[in-house]
């Protein structure tokens, strides 16, 4: 229920950079408006996108269940699955898009987490009813993965808030906090602007360091006087604040590194593998979760040796870098 492990973070991670790369779509908006679907068409398409993932979700259940694998409820519920609550953030987001408009991303997702975490804390029966009630009703059977979604709609937002100032090629108006094409430059020379648009217009550099720092503080803030620790199992304050400045500070590094070793190369050389992967993103995911299930119903991993351990994971590993290349080799992108 509390504490934090590596797949914790990974599931986070991945809620995360998808709302970073989502950012490109209303940044292309903003440049071009005439393109930029109207509300019911916009609909449409994230019903069609999340019901994809929600029928990968329940083919997932079934098989689940059918195949008896072992599973813990505790992780999202008995029915729910980490792509069904993929598969309402689209049509969810859609309508929290004209919200934006007035109010930035990162405002809507504190005011999410922070009414959520309101009530964990005051409520003393409500948390009683998330850890310890029977699971006799559809929200009480699946408890965790229904609450735990108000947490990874805050790191999606979060991360559609980096994209606005990572993504772009130079600093544009306010793009510390909301999506802009009001470039900070005009014909080599800087634009005037008051000083509170001066900080808020950032570079990507600047503009991670700023974010990190505040995601850190906050971070030892909550961390020092917060009753409870980090839960992924609700998707809690602390496990929004966790996610979001480990994916920053690693980001600000990655940063960092760029600007000291490739500060001179006009092209970069992605390696192959990174860009296979980024190219097949979801449905990558999705085979490496069906691989795991192969491997853990093929041979008792609890008892495996180092050595069968190393060998296991090392053809793993191999047989999805194989596949991800074969289909990039092949052009062959599937998008869900």
């Amino acid at each position: 229920t509390w504490g934090t492990s590596l797949m914790d973070l990974g599931v986070g991670s991945f809620v995360f950079s998808n709302g970073l790369v989502s950012s490109r779509v209303t940044l292309k908006y903003k440049l071009h408006p005439e393109l930029k679907p109207n509300l019911l068409k916009r609909s449409f398409d994230a019903l069609k996108s999340g019901g994809t993932l929600l029928l990968i979700g329940l083919l997932r259940l079934y098989f689940v269940k059918n195949l008896e694998y072992q599973e813990h409820v505790t992780e999202y519920g008995v029915h729910w699955n980490f792509f069904i609550t993929l598969s309402f953030l689209p049509p969810v987001l859609v309508f929290l898009d004209p919200i934006a408009e007035y109010i930035p991303r990162f405002f809507i997702a504190a005011i999410i987490s922070v009414i959520y975490e309101s009530i964990l804390i005051l409520n003393e029966n409500f948390l009683k009813f998330l850890i310890l009630a029977p699971r006799t009703s559809f929200f009480s059977s699946n408890r965790e993965g229904i609450v735990s979604f108000f947490g990874y709609c805050s790191i999606f937002l979060i991360g559609q808030n980096t994209g606005y100032y990572v993504l772009g090629s130079m600093p544009t108006k306010n793009n510390l906090f909301k999506a802009s094409i009001e470039t900070a430059s005009l014909h080599g020379r800087k634009r005037k602007f008051s000083s509170l648009v001066r900080l808020t217009t950032v570079s990507p550099l600047m503009g991670l360091f700023i974010w990190f720092f505040t995601f850190f503080v906050l971070g030892q803030v909550v961390f020092s006087f917060y009753p409870y620790d980090v839960s992924r199992r609700f998707a809690n304050l602390p496990y929004v604040i966790w996610v979001s400045a480990y994916n920053l500070g690693f980001l600000l590094l990655y940063c960092s590194i760029d600007i000291v070793f490739g500060a001179e190369k006009k092209e970069y050389k992605t390696p192959l593998a990174l860009e296979a992967f980024n190219r097949n993103g979801l449905i990558m995911f999705l085979l490496a979760n069906v691989s795991t299930g192969l491997v853990n119903m093929s041979m008792t991993t609890i008892d495996a040796s180092e050595r069968q351990s190393i060998v296991t994971l090392l053809a793993y590993a191999a047989f999805l870098a194989a596949i991800s290349i074969f289909l990039y080799n092949n052009r062959i992108f599937i998008k869900l």
